[in-house]
């Protein structure tokens, strides 16, 4: 019989997964090879096997010991690993019903054995799991580049109706907050109502057969849309040609809120739009859609101190002079960042959540406006 298992740290800064796969004590087994990976596994509604859809994500397998030989007899030992982080996948997800996305570490090893005193020898793979959870940094809303503001605006009727905000990215507990205003350059009448609506889009890309390797064979998305917040604001305001009326809105995403913005897995897309109107007397309506928001895991008060211990970071302090580095900062290592390709992505989706299949990972600066109007 083989006892195998994992025991492993995880080093977040370093973006890798350290560890030892050990053979627990007993009758020496013949074994070919030990290899270990970082297991995505995306779930689809309903749950279960039959819905998740796992792979090795990264460089894939990696061999940690193989046999000098076709086969060695291997005895109790330790052996360290390292996994590298792909910048690429999205953080672990999970939402009331359980988990959307999760990461476990994997480890398999080839052995050979006898199966009884007169059976010959046989092979066969054992394989032991680690759940861990994964986190990314770049999403944290206190850094300098979504905090650059965002203005968008929409005509109608000889109306001008202008949405402002300056926070791009929130989390749990967040009170995100616009600035509407409503002006008129040749309309005339009464304004009623203003509102602001928050709503999460999660697509499910149904797979006909999950664990086949030919992506064709698919079936129509499955798209759900929830409520996350809103406010409405009653009304009974006139205007005429000249005048303008200003307004401001705000909701609270739920301190208990799960799920965040995810634009990189493979079979689960979830994208966060804000819906902006505001409704005259005589039932004209001037909308602004498809604001797209940032939606993090990390509450504000909480992303502050590590975005102060990460430091300074080209690709999320655009436009922002480094500010003096602790010697502590300077002793991490060196990051890169898909933040870009994050919100290049984000800001390109519809309201219905349109998929994102590829992404730029290399944007230069000067090439790059995440809040261009979509």
């Amino acid at each position: 019989m083989v006892t195998f298992g994992i025991t492993y740290n995880i080093y977040s800064v370093k973006q890798l997964i350290a560890g030892f796969p050990g053979i627990v004590a007993g009758q020496p087994p013949k074994a070919k090879y030990i290899k270990v990976g970082l297991r995505k596994i995306e779930t689809l509604l309903g749950g279960g096997l039959a819905n998740s859809f796992s792979m090795i994500v990264g460089a894939g397998w990696q061999d940690i010991w193989t046999a000098k030989e076709s086969w060695e007899s291997i005895g109790p030992k330790a052996i360290p690993f390292e996994i590298p982080i792909p910048e690429q996948i999205p953080s672990s997800v999970a939402d009331e019903n359980g988990s959307i996305i999760r990461y476990e570490i994997a480890a398999e090893i080839g052995v050979k054995y006898k199966k009884g005193l007169f059976r010959r020898e046989t092979s066969s793979t054992f394989e032991a799991t680690a759940q861990i959870v994964i986190r990314k940094h770049e999403l944290h809303p206190t850094w300098p580049i979504y905090l650059e503001g965002d203005i968008r605006n929409v005509q109608k009727n000889g109306f001008d109706f202008t949405v402002e905000r300056q926070n791009i990215c929130h989390g749990p507990g967040d009170i995100i907050k616009i600035k509407a205003t409503l002006k008129s350059s040749a309309g005339s009448g009464t304004i009623r109502l203003y509102e602001m609506v928050l709503r999460e889009t999660i697509k499910y890309h149904q797979y006909t057969h999950l664990h086949t390797t030919d992506p064709r064979h698919t079936s129509a998305p499955v798209v759900r849309s929830t409520l996350i917040g809103m406010e409405k604001l009653p009304v009974q305001v006139a205007i005429h040609p000249g005048l303008s009326d200003t307004v401001d809105l705000q909701c609270t995403i739920p301190i208990t809120h799960k799920t965040t913005t995810v634009v990189t897995a493979n079979n689960v897309e979830i994208v966060y739009n804000l819906a902006v109107q505001t409704i005259l007397e005589d039932q004209t309506e001037l909308a602004i859609d498809n604001i797209p928001v940032v939606i993090s895991n990390w509450p504000q008060e909480i992303s502050e101190n590590i975005v102060q211990t990460i430091g300074y970071e080209p690709n999320l302090c655009r436009n922002h002079s480094p500010r003096p580095i602790s010697q502590e900062t300077m002793d991490l290592p060196p990051s890169t960042t898909t933040l870009s390709a994050l919100l290049d992505s984000i800001s390109e989706n519809s309201y219905d959540g349109t998929s994102v299949s590829t992404m730029n990972l290399f944007h230069q600066p000067g090439d790059y406006n995440p809040l261009r109007p979509s």
